[in-house]
């Protein structure tokens, strides 16, 4: 006999479960089972938002605790029936979790010391002989790559059984084994009964998917003999990890490694063992690794982010202002109206890049995040002159060179490249291939007096005369990629968030970051439009993309007038040579977010910066004020608007007092263009 549990959680309506981002200390509850022999222990902590496995999302307080009973539940099913049999269902404020193979242990953590959870567990019995499993995955039609054939062992019952998939009757009247029809990658909720009525039981399987190109990596060694290609598959199932390969697509073999290759274009096939194949492309030629995962977000987009690190909130980059360190949790919302699409920039190498959008209730938009550079994973290849240094040591002189097809040789064009060095062949340690030699190592930069130019040098000796040789490398203009984002308006919830990840693949993510909570308005009551960009890069932000960012802020403004006269003194007269009015304006924005106050230090600072529709420079260092203890703050700055030069080369005699009649005229012009001058500034 096998013992199965009942547990009962019931959560006090009254009670105020702390998260990040309404205390200091999350809430957990921590369900231990045993299986006869093994204890398994799961854990689920409260946070804002689920992005993660063994998290548990809880809203805003006022939404009661029937919520985030439902949201535990989801939990639970999410993280544990997969792998332990385990199911959870809610009814306003209870959880109500099943198993009809394991035995609870114990029910733990600060939910349960705080008393804001008691618990009841109800121990029974279920017969041995009643069991379904899934005992085998075999190839699904028409497309293996898609489709997959679940093998469902059962006993118990009368022998005869119906299968229910996600809740709609599959198969009637068959006995075990049967075979049923999933698709690869899903997630399948599994039920059986006998043709009696009687329930046999429920699983959820985690359907084997079908491999990706990120699952595959290539190491290659370049070998005197030729190039060693070694392919390894990350991804492991223990229905479809038997995998073989080939190099042709046609002969394949339980061999990883390809030897002897010539430089070139190769495609390697991986097939797994239902049958589905997934190929990726490798170039022989002594490829460069972009190496680690990196990740970078400037502070100057008009949306902020946080990094996302589980129990790290110790400084402003992983800190969103409703969880902030100072004492009093100040959440800031960014407000934008429907018409407005703000645009995020981003800098990362890595292979997996999502973005989506995200409401309270856990539903997600996907926005589309565009890469608008080329500079990783680049291959160039030329003719050259290699020639002996002396010292057991030989170079490689450029000059005036073809350059070819990394692939096929051909002719594609000639550069001059004078006394300097191509960008893909100018940095001592990185390798380039020589025909003949394979891959080597740039030993230094050195310059050669015959030929008046910078050379490469390499450990290889030679003692020819000089000959041409081709070289090729691949290489990486910046070791990242620029993406950019939209995030239009009216396409979105009226309140999300915003999460970016990026990492190896969809199960492997390196990087995290969450947006400030956004919301959408209806009418720009207070709320100033800023539009600014910069005619440089600068602050890791790059604005040769041509992206411009737009920021809505609530404030106000004070305004000044501003009057520059220069002139000087004539034999009987002052001659005035330049009269200019301007507009300075105090523009105050209070309950700030600390860091939304450093972002506006940032946006104030740009060449083109435009408020309202009107252009302003910085005039005076911005202001941050408020008490050190808490979290909000006030940022005020003193803009110029763009003023107009009012008078050039004035002649009026303003000191003679016989021509006074000029005299007033000349005052009448001058007031009259200055109250034009303050009009049009001031429209």
């Amino acid at each position: 006999m096998a013992v199965s549990t009942t547990i009962i959680l019931t959560i006090d309506p009254t009670a105020v479960i702390s998260t990040p981002a309404t205390g200091v200390t999350t809430d957990q509850i921590i369900l231990t089972f045993n299986n006869g022999a093994t204890n398994f222990t799961f854990t689920e902590s409260f946070f804002p938002i689920r992005f993660r496995p063994t998290i548990v999302s809880t809203l805003s307080p006022d939404v009661g605790n029937e919520v985030n009973a439902a949201n535990l539940a989801t939990a639970i099913n999410l993280d544990a029936n997969i792998v332990l049999d385990i199911n959870a269902t809610s009814l306003a404020n209870v959880v109500t979790i099943t198993s009809s193979s394991y035995s609870a242990v114990s029910v733990t953590g600060s939910m349960i010391t705080n008393s804001k959870v008691t618990y009841q567990i109800i121990a029974g019995t279920v017969p041995l002989d009643k069991s379904l499993v899934v005992s085998s995955y075999a190839a699904g039609s028409p497309d293996v790559c898609v489709n997959i054939n679940a093998i469902l062992g059962i006993t118990g019952g009368n022998s005869l059984y119906n299968v229910y998939v996600d809740n709609v009757i599959a198969i009637s009247n068959q006995a075990s084994p049967i075979t049923v029809s999933l698709i690869r990658g899903d997630r399948s909720k599994i039920a059986v009964s006998d043709t009696l009525g009687e329930v046999i039981g429920a699983i959820s399987t985690n359907n084997p998917r079908k491999l990706i190109s990120s699952d595959i990596t290539t190491d290659i060694i370049n070998l005197t003999t030729g190039a060693n290609i070694t392919v390894t598959v990350a991804y492991i199932s223990p229905y479809v990890s038997v995998y073989e390969y080939s190099i042709d697509g046609t002969n394949y073999s339980t061999t990883n490694i390809f030897t002897s290759l010539s430089n070139g274009n190769y495609t390697i096939y991986v097939k797994d063992a239902l049958g589905c194949i997934i190929s990726k492309s490798v170039i022989v030629d002594g490829a460069t690794s972009l190496g680690e995962t990196i990740f970078s977000i400037s502070d100057i987009n008009p949306i902020r982010y946080s990094k996302y690190e589980v129990n790290k909130k110790n400084n402003y980059k992983n800190t969103l202002s409703s969880n902030s360190l100072r004492l009093i949790k100040y959440p800031y919302i960014q407000q934008f109206l429907e018409t407005d699409i703000p645009t995020t920039q981003f800098k990362t190498n890595a292979q997996y890049v999502n973005v989506f959008a995200i409401k309270e209730d856990l539903t997600t938009t996907v926005l589309t995040a565009i890469k608008k550079t080329l500079n990783t994973g680049l291959s160039a290849k030329s003719t050259s002159t290699y020639f002996d240094i002396g010292d057991g040591k030989s170079a490689i002189y450029f000059g005036a060179v073809n350059t070819l097809n990394p692939i096929t040789n051909a002719v594609i064009g000639n550069v001059d490249y004078g006394f300097s060095l191509p960008v893909w062949a100018n940095k001592e340690g990185n390798y380039v291939t020589i025909d003949g030699l394979g891959q080597v190592k740039i030993d230094s930069i050195g310059y050669s007096d015959t030929y008046q130019a910078f050379i490469l040098e390499f450990k290889i000796t030679y003692t020819g005369s000089p000959i041409t040789k081709n070289i090729s490398a691949s290489y990486n203009l910046q070791p990242y990629e620029i993406y950019e984002f939209l995030a239009p308006m009216t396409l979105l919830p009226e309140s999300f968030n915003i999460v970016i990840e990026t990492g190896v693949s969809s199960t492997e993510i390196n990087f995290t970051y969450i947006s400030e909570k956004i919301k959408r308005v209806e009418n720009s009551n207070f709320l100033f439009e800023i539009d600014y960009w910069d005619d440089a890069n600068i602050g890791d932000m790059n604005y040769q993309t041509g992206v411009k960012h737009k920021l809505r802020v609530n404030g106000y403004v004070d305004y000044l007038g501003e009057q520059s006269t220069e002139g000087y003194d004539g034999d009987k007269q002052y001659y005035v040579t330049d009269n200019t009015v301007y507009n300075s304006e105090v523009f105050s924005f209070n309950r700030l977010s600390f860091q939304m106050a450093q972002k506006l230090r940032l946006v104030v600072a740009h060449s083109n910066l435009v408020i309202n529709g009107v252009y302003y420079k910085l005039s005076e260092e911005p202001e941050v004020t408020g008490d050190p203890n808490y979290n909000f703050k006030r940022f005020s700055v003193t803009l110029k608007s763009n003023g107009d030069l009012l008078l050039e080369n004035v002649n009026e005699d303003i000191v003679d007092t016989s021509a006074s009649l000029e005299i007033t005229a000349g005052i009448a012009a001058i007031q009259g263009k200055a109250l034009l001058l303050w009009t049009k500034n001031n429209q």
